[in-house]
């Protein structure tokens, strides 16, 4: 189980808050020097490369938390997402810096989604330079969110079994 991987989950913290912090950077830079000749497909398979070690095993976390703490007896219970009080429970042992980032994170994602819209490139089309901020401001909520997540299964005592049978 990915709970039980203590100093893989604090791995993924410290990646998870380098990348939140150099997609802002990266985000901020690319606004004030729109280059067209930003290598944005680079850019764009490092940040999923990111993005893989980041949120998703924040994503297996939670389905870790289903798995042993809910035990589902139906597919669809199974599939249900975290209600509130499921979610907080996973929340329970991340430092309150990473809550509070993960919550301003959410006024980013805002900002870019007025700002920049949807952000589509393709190896075929040359980026639109006014866009590829986006891309790093989309990237660094992800990272973001997951960074609450990860901290809380590493900072905890034991695994999500341990806490489901409690």
């Amino acid at each position: 189980m990915l709970s039980e991987q203590k100093t893989l989950l604090r791995l993924g913290e410290l990646v998870a808050l380098a990348a939140a912090c150099g997609a802002i950077f990266l985000g901020v830079q690319t606004h004030r020097d729109q280059d067209p000749d930003f290598p944005v497909m680079l850019a764009g398979v490092a940040g999923m490369g990111l993005l893989m070690l980041t949120f998703l095993p924040a994503c297996m976390l939670g389905s870790e938390y289903v798995k042993t703490v809910r035990k589902p007896a139906t597919w669809r219970q199974n599939t249900a997402g975290l209600d509130k009080k499921e979610l907080i429970a996973v929340l329970r042992w991340a430092p309150r810096f990473q809550l509070v980032v993960a919550a301003l994170s959410v006024f980013v994602l805002v900002f870019a989604a007025f700002k920049y819209g949807s952000v589509q490139f393709n190896s075929n089309t040359p980026p639109d330079p006014s866009k590829i901020p986006g891309i790093f401001f989309y990237f660094a909520v992800f990272y973001a969110l997951a960074l609450p997540v990860l901290g809380s299964a590493a900072r905890m005592p034991g695994t999500y079994a341990d806490h489901g049978d409690a």
